[in-house]
């Protein structure tokens, strides 16, 4: 779970635009629409964080390694690297960083590539193999243990369940159906657009 210090002013903003995407999603995608509404029933359950002494990554510190984080996804995750960019050492910042999100730095990238994994699935028709590649998993076993921890599915099963799209094909009328992972075209009697 992403937990980490903020200021009410940015509370409320946060939690306005979970409630927002959770309603947008209901009808749709309810599995987002549930995670938004996990999110922010975390984020209001959350003490409220104090402006003095706060403890942690300091603001630019925590936006600099998300940036970089999400920068190098697929690639190697080296928590040095992340540690010098916010000019701290590899022990202070892995201490500074679980304070501030509530989760060491590993957990909190494994969640990144999840939610990059999630976009993809949803976007795209690559196969899981490819997007467990695409997002630093080393190899889609990989993928699908860390998957299924964290959202209490397989990703087949989950890509399966994600509603359906139809398009309809201007020049020839057919009904072109894409699950995420199958594309069809149903033998439709012609349809004028």
């Amino acid at each position: 779970m992403l937990t980490y210090s903020i200021v009410p002013k940015e509370r409320d903003a946060i939690l306005s635009r979970l409630l927002c995407e959770a309603v947008e999603a209901l009808d749709s995608d309810t599995i987002r629409a549930r995670a938004s509404l996990f999110r922010a029933v975390a984020l209001v359950q959350q003490p409220p964080a104090s402006t003095s002494g706060r403890r942690g990554l300091a603001p630019w510190q925590a936006r600099s390694t998300i940036a970089l984080i999400d920068k190098d996804l697929a690639g190697r995750a080296d928590i040095t690297r992340l540690a010098a960019n916010v000019r701290l050492s590899h022990s202070h910042f892995h201490h500074a960083f679980k304070q501030f999100f509530g989760c060491p730095p590993w957990q909190f990238i494994i969640q990144r590539r999840i939610q990059r994994a999630l976009e993809l699935m949803r976007t795209t028709n690559l196969r899981l193999s490819e997007i467990a590649q695409a997002c630093g998993f080393c190899d889609q076993a990989h993928f699908s243990r860390s998957f299924r921890k964290l959202v209490g599915d397989t990703p087949g099963t989950w890509r399966r369940s994600q509603p359906m799209k139809v398009q309809i094909d201007t020049e020839c009328g057919y009904a072109v159906c894409d699950s995420g992972n199958n594309r069809t075209i149903n033998n439709l009697p012609p349809i004028r657009v």
